[in-house]
């Protein structure tokens, strides 16, 4: 079971630029990013995962949606 506050909570710190609530989110979501890339064939799995987490940061304030559909937009 995950330990940690609420996806929602975290979710809305991050969109107010709390660097606490983006760091949860990097080490919620990371590993299976750079997993999932490391599958497909990857080089540099954790380069992308970075890649993606830059992207989903720099948008974050126009993310609409839930934990499935923020996990959907990063992988």
């Amino acid at each position: 079971a995950r330990t940690g506050p609420a996806f929602d909570e975290v979710l809305r710190t991050a969109r107010a630029g709390a660097p606490a609530a983006l760091t949860t989110l990097w080490h919620r979501y990371a590993p299976g990013v750079a997993a999932f890339a490391r599958s497909r064939g990857a080089a540099e799995p954790d380069e992308v995962a970075s890649d993606s987490f830059l992207a989903v940061f720099t948008h974050l304030p126009d993310f609409a949606g839930g934990e499935p559909q923020f996990r959907a937009l990063l992988y």
